[in-house]
Parts: C-alpha cells; structure tokens; sequence
C-alpha cells in the first residue's frame, strides 16, 4: 500500500530563479522510477506504445503535480470504460430478451378470441420466470468478467456492486414498462374485438342480400349484362346499408374536458383563467406563439434597481430593447426546451390505436407541473409563467388529442369499413351470378389483403430494434460501445467537419445535438449499401425470410385431401402462425364464396412461393430516411437512451450528466466546458472567463455574461453536482 501512494517534494528550496533545487525531489523521483520498473518487471509484458504512454503520463503528473491523472488513475479509467462496454452488451442482450417476449406475447393476446384479461395474468408470470433466468444470466457474465484473467478488472472491484445494482433497477424498469404495453394491447384487443363483433354481424346480413340477388336475378328469364348487374348491386347495396343499424363511435368534447382539468389543476388561478379562457379558447392559446416578458421570470441576484431600471424603460418604450431581450435570452431557450419536453410526454400518454381518453388531460397537466418544477441558477419562472404556459400547452394538447381521435373514429367507424369492402362484395356477386371458380381471385384477395399487411405490420415492429443489434454488434460502430465513447465519437466528427455552426449547436443544446447527431448516423447506417442493396433492406428480409417460410410450410402441412372448406383451412392456417403475424378473420364467412378449396389452397401456395420476391420489390420501393422515421421503434432513441446519462446539465456550462446509473444521486461529468463559452466574463478586466466550472466553484467570483448583464455574481453550483 505505500508504494501505491508517493510525496514528491517541491523542486525549489525558496523562490526561483535564485533559490536551490530540493535534493530530496530528485531523490523521491529516481525512487518512484525505480518502483515503477520493478512493477513493471512484476507484471506482464506491455508493448513498447503502452509503456512509453504510461511513463508520459506519469513524469506529466509529477512535472504538473497534478496526481488527478496519475498513472494507476488512467488505468482505472481505461477499465471502468472496458466494463461500460462490457455492460452495455449486456443491457442490449437483457431489452433484446424482454423486446422479443412482449413481441410473441401482443401476438398471443391480439389472437385470443374469448378473454385476453385472464391472458395477460399468465403473461406476467412467464415474464417473471424468464426475466429472472435472464437476469442470472446477465450476472453471471458479469461475475465471470471480473473473475478472468483481466489485467484491470482488479482497479475496479468497486463497481461491481454498482453495477449488479443497475442490473437490478433495469430488470424491475423493464418489468414494469412492458406489464404496461402488454395492458395496453389487452385494452386494444378488447376495443377491437367490439368492433370485430359489429363488422362481423353486418357482414353476415350483406352476404345474405348478395346471395338473395344473385338467386332473384338467376330466376329471370333473360341474362344480366354488366351494367345491368352493377346497377343492381349499387341499388341493393345502398338499400343494405340504410337498413344497418350502424354503430357510430362516441365523439368526445375534447375542449371541454382539458379546460375542466386545467380548472381542477389551477384553483389557485381561478381568476386568472375566469379571465383569460372567455378571451379565447384553449385551442387558439395553442395556435399562438408562446412569448416571454419580464413579468414572467424573477430573477435571483439582481438588484432592485437594476430590475426597476430595465422594466421601466420597457414600460415606457413599450418595446423591447436590447438590455431587455439579453435578459430574456435564456428563459426564452429554457421556455423553449419546456415546450418539448410537454410535447414528448405527450407523445407517451396517448396509446397506439387506442381512442382518446378523458384521462389522458389530468394526467398530462401532471407531467406538466413536474416539467415545470426545474431550477435555473440565475432566474425562476414566476406563477404568472406557468398559467400561460398551461394555457399554452394545453390548446397543443388539444389539438393532439383531436387528431389521435378522429383518427380512431375514422379508422372504427363500420360504415367506411364497408365502404372499403364494397369491392369485394361486387366482386364476389358477379363471379357467383356468372358461376365462376373464385378460387383464384379469392387466394390473391387473401394474400394481398392479409398476409402482406400483417407480415409488413411485423417487420414494421421488429425492423427498429434490428437497426440497433446491428449497430451494436458491427465493429465499425465503437462509437455507440459505451457513453465515453459517444462522446469521442461526436467530438472526433466535429474536429473533421470543423464548422462554427456545429460547434454553436453543439455547446448551446448538448442533448438535442447528440439526438440528432445518433439519428443521422443511424439513418447513413441504414442506407449503406452491401450487396447491391441497402442495409435497411437486408435487414428487412432477414426478418421476413423465416416468416415466408413458415408461411409455405404451414399451408404444405395443412391436409387438404380431408372435407375441408376454404373457411376450415384459413382457420387453421391462422392458427398455424400464431406467434408470427397476426391475421384477422372478419371476411369469407361466406361457404359459397370458394366452393373448391384444394383449389384455393394450390393457388395461394403458388403465390406465396413468389411471395419472398414480392415483398423485396416492395422494400425496395422504399425511401430509407421516410421509412426508418415512420417506424414505432425509433432506432435511434432506443440506441441514444442506452447511451445518455439522465439528461440533467450543469447550470453553469451546460454540459451533461455522463452518469448512466440508474440510481446515481449526484451528477457528475467528466469535462466541463470553460465557462467563457457560455457568456461568462470576468467583472474587472472584461475577458471570457477559461477556467471550467468545476475550477471556479469553489471561490466567490465577480462574473457578468454578456447577455445577461445584470448578473453580479455567480451562484454556488448545486450540491446536485460534483
């Protein structure tokens, strides 16, 4: 232990040039030097590059006497970053786990005909069982990494302990999310099952006025033309449809119900919104651009009269000067930033092909209002801030709201189902009436109305978390490896690029920066090209080619020399790819429609031996950047929340939290930025301030930044940082 730890004196005796050198320096540095060789001689072979590296590090800590980056230091760094490597593999490897069961288990519950609810109990319990064998799994890797013969793994034993713990909050984080999605495929289910049973209700009346026409038109003596025939068909059809009692969604007072909520948020404010609601409504505050006065930021450490001086110029110029749009500089950024974060927890409220719910209001204003309880070192939002802000937000939630609701009304409204269906119907009347074998027509209906779709809607789900396994396990990816290495990845592209606009971004908006920085280089990932096709596409097929298969092998094994009907062999062909794609049952309930199903069966497995070539015309047809944005796994997000700390910033340079515990209570970073870049100049001379924040928060300093010159001094750092 104490050769773990050295004093090296201070090389003068007195102060230089005239004073004489310390014996005892040149003494304690052969001494060290010598340590260090016998170490050295103690250990494994190093080449010629990590030796001469380890000894610059070393003589550039003593020479600096700066043992904060001593050599066993850098090492424990280097180690510590092999091992977030090593635990973000196998992050990957737990979600990729978890992803694919909840995938197969939606399939489960989007199949079940009679009670999903009792499903999705035995779910969770399968979940648990394969969580927790995953889980040891993931563990035990992690023991054995440091149990190996890893020549760091010993700098390092600290951690483990840590880094179990995050195993643990992981799995109960990732537990908790998909018991979520799971509830809300159930509650998908059970609204589509409702309408499942409606359409399938109507369908049955339609068929039969089909199968009525077509044996009235067969008594006449003479023959039907075409024009005739779809005539009478037009005339039954609108005949059919008035006769339904049609089921017509619920339509919700969206506006009502958000400015009820915001009442019940903001009593306090009652006056305020009695005030401003009959002004105008909720949904024109969320068309209006959101704008920022003095009356709503209090700022901390400014004077009385500084504060008095610039609103009463404002009051009397009724315009903004100068000194006035400096101060508000930095609320409009964070009001800015405010807006988004509002936008993408509303993003996560509302449920995929779910209708809106009244809910979905009180628990928006409840993000809203933690949203809205950050701190700023320099300023605070007042009151007045906030009941504008809500109002603002709000009139956004409307409109959102509205559209996800339209969207299901339209989506579930049985009359346009039919309308949709009308073809088919026309269709199938003609080639009764004229006796015709329906089969081929009725196996490429088949195949191309719902095969393709529900093997397109799979890939969809699958093809983002795809992306991101292949970006993780290429070699050429190091820079999505681990947070440091994000890191180094963003800064090296900078430094090659070397634009001004870039830097700016880059210091001014750190976390959107490094979001659209991972998008972009997802999205070049994906239109590489290998094999005369992108990879988007590659990776597309080899998730469709096992589907393909079993789909030509599930209609080989069915026994069609059986007494099976067209209806008979779809249900059992459905069944068939339970856990693969998920197809509905809703059409040919009709047995007249395919009389002869060894017919049917031969002609739909000779399109789905051509289906493999069919579906790759198709992807082909794609435009990368369009279709890997409408995906429902953004590859990118995923990839970047497996790669970004918390999000918190430090007040002062603004950089981010590199901590990726999920259980870390204080921040830290591992650079910060000279505050200079930020604004912050020294009070008496004028110059940009080039210590970082992390050097300067410890002495009281006179700073002022430029746009904000009514900053007198800078606050402590949050006892949140280190």
């Amino acid at each position: 232990p104490d050769k773990d730890y050295w004093y090296i004196p201070g090389l003068w005796h007195g102060n230089p040039p005239m004073a004489a050198v310390n014996i005892g320096y040149s003494q304690k540095v052969v001494e060290l030097k010598q340590c260090v060789l016998d170490h050295f001689t103690e250990r494994n072979a190093s080449t010629v590059t990590q030796f001469i590296r380890n000894f610059t590090n070393l003589w550039n800590a003593v020479k600096h006497e700066n043992f904060i980056f001593s050599f066993r230091n850098c090492l424990e760094v280097d180690a510590y970053n092999d091992l977030s490597v090593k635990y973000s593999d196998l992050e990957w490897e737990l979600r990729k786990m978890v992803y694919d069961f909840v995938d197969k288990a939606q399939k489960r519950i989007e199949t079940e005909e009679k009670n999903p609810e009792n499903l999705l109990a035995v779910l969770r319990n399968e979940l648990l069982e394969v969580m927790e064998t995953t889980k040891a799994e993931v563990i035990k890797t992690l023991e054995d990494w440091f149990s190996a013969q890893n020549k760091k793994a010993h700098l390092i034993q600290d951690y483990k302990d840590q880094f179990k713990m995050n195993i643990d909050i992981l799995c109960n984080k990732l537990e908790e999310e998909s018991h979520k999605q799971l509830k809300k495929t159930v509650q998908r289910q059970e609204g589509r099952k409702k309408l499942h049973d409606i359409k399938t209700k109507y369908n049955k009346l339609i068929e039969d006025k089909v199968n009525l026409l077509v044996q009235s038109l067969r008594q006449k003596t003479k023959d039907q033309d075409e024009s005739e025939l779809h005539q009478a068909f037009e005339t039954m059809w609108a005949e059919a449809i008035l006769s339904l009692e049609i089921y017509q969604p619920k339509v919700a007072n969206i506006q009502l119900d958000m400015e009820t909520s915001l009442r019940e948020n903001m009593k306090a404010r009652a006056s305020i919104l009695n005030k401003k609601l009959p002004e105008k409504s909720l949904d024109d505050w969320g068309k209006l651009e959101f704008e920022i006065n003095e009356r709503h930021i209090a700022v901390r450490s400014l004077s009385d009269r500084a504060w008095r001086y610039v609103h009463n110029i404002y009051k009397e110029s009724k315009k903004e000067t100068d000194v006035l749009k400096c101060c508000l500089k930095e609320p409009r950024k964070q009001a800015e930033i405010l807006i988004t974060k509002s936008k993408n927890e509303m993003k996560t409220i509302i449920q995929q092909e779910m209708d809106y719910d009244p809910k979905y209001c009180k628990t928006f204003l409840r993000h809203v209002d933690k949203i809205l309880d950050c701190e700023f070192p320099t300023f605070s939002f007042t009151e007045k801030f906030r009941t504008y802000f809500k109002l603002h937000i709000c009139g956004i939630g409307i409109q959102k709201f509205q559209e996800i609701h339209d969207s299901f009304r339209q989506k579930n409204d049985p009359l346009q189902s039919f309308e949709a269906d009308k073809k088919f119907y026309k269709q199938i009347f003609v080639n009764l009436y004229n006796q015709k074998d329906q089969s081929q027509s009725c196996a490429k209906l088949y195949l191309d109305s719902y095969i393709k779709p529900a093997m397109i809607a799979n890939l969809n789900q699958k093809l983002g978390r795809a992306i991101v396994d292949y970006i993780k396990s290429t070699q050429n990816a190091e820079e999505f490896k681990s947070r440091r290495n994000l890191q180094v990845g963003i800064m090296l592209d900078l430094k090659k690029k070397n634009l001004f606009d870039d830097y700016y971004q880059y210091i001014d908006n750190t976390h959107k920066f490094e979001k659209d920085w991972v998008e972009e280089q997802v999205l070049r990932y994906c239109e590489n090209s290998e094999q005369e096709a992108t990879l988007l596409h590659n990776l597309a097929m080899d998730i469709l080619e096992p589907a393909v298969h079993s789909i030509q092998k599930a209609i080989r094994d069915i026994d069609t020399h059986k007494e099976l009907t067209a209806w008979t062999f779809l249900t059992e062909f459905r069944k068939a790819m339970e856990g693969i794609i998920v197809l509905p049952q809703d059409k040919f309930t009709n047995q007249d429609i395919v009389r002869n199903a060894p017919c049917f069966v031969d002609e739909l497995k000779d399109l789905a031996n051509g289906f493999k070539n069919d579906l790759s015309n198709t992807i082909k047809g794609w435009n990368v950047r369009s279709k890997v944005s409408e995906l429902p796994v953004a590859p990118w997000k995923l990839l970047y929340d497996m790669l970004s700390g918390c999000g918190e910033q430090c007040p002062y340079c603004g950089v981010l939290c590199d901590c990726t515990d999920h259980n870390h209570e204080m921040h830290s970073a591992n650079y910060h930025l000279p505050e200079g870049l930020r604004g912050y100049r020294w009070s008496f001379w004028k110059s940009l301030v080039t210590n970082s924040c992390s050097d300067t928060s410890y002495i009281a300093l006179r700073l002022y930044r430029e746009q904000d010159p009514w900053l007198k001094s800078q606050l402590s750092i949050s006892h949140t940082w280190v």
